[in-house]
């Protein structure tokens, strides 16, 4: 038991150690998306028309979402069609999700920022991984048309 105890406590204090060196990144490694987030434009000027059409997740090319109006469709890779679907509604800077597909029934709505970049091609709906289904990744491209 007391080696145990040393060994753990030489575990900790490694991983202590290892945590501050590797806070020591630059900027560009910190944060991939820099890049995509500084042709953003402002997020109060977004409206539903500017993100409609068919988006890509660059993480996952199944997570596919057509947005219309006032809805949005998810690709459901299980019934090989739109299975998973939102009413939206876009408030300054967010957007207010409101699940309504196959499988969840009483999904309180949430609430995401929005961001889409210059040329429009880009989506970001951030922690959009947390909503359901919890496909991997942020970040959509749009199909052109």
């Amino acid at each position: 038991m007391k080696h145990f105890t040393h060994y753990l406590r030489c575990f900790l204090l490694l991983s202590f150690i290892s945590s501050f060196l590797g806070c020591s990144t630059s900027n560009d490694e910190m944060n991939p998306n820099e890049n995509e987030e500084k042709n953003l434009t402002d997020s109060k000027s977004i409206s539903s028309t500017d993100i409609k059409g068919v988006w890509v997740n660059i993480v996952t090319s199944r997570d596919t979402l057509m947005i219309k109006d006032s809805i949005i469709f998810r690709w459901d890779e299980f019934s090989n069609g739109y299975g998973h679907y939102y009413k939206y509604k876009i408030n300054s800077d967010s957007i207010i999700l409101d699940y309504s597909g196959y499988y969840k029934v009483g999904v309180p709505p949430c609430t995401r920022k929005i961001l889409l970049n210059n040329k429009q091609d880009s989506l970001i709906i951030q922690d959009f991984h947390t909503v359901w289904p919890g496909y991997e990744g942020d970040i959509f491209i749009k199909l052109s048309n």
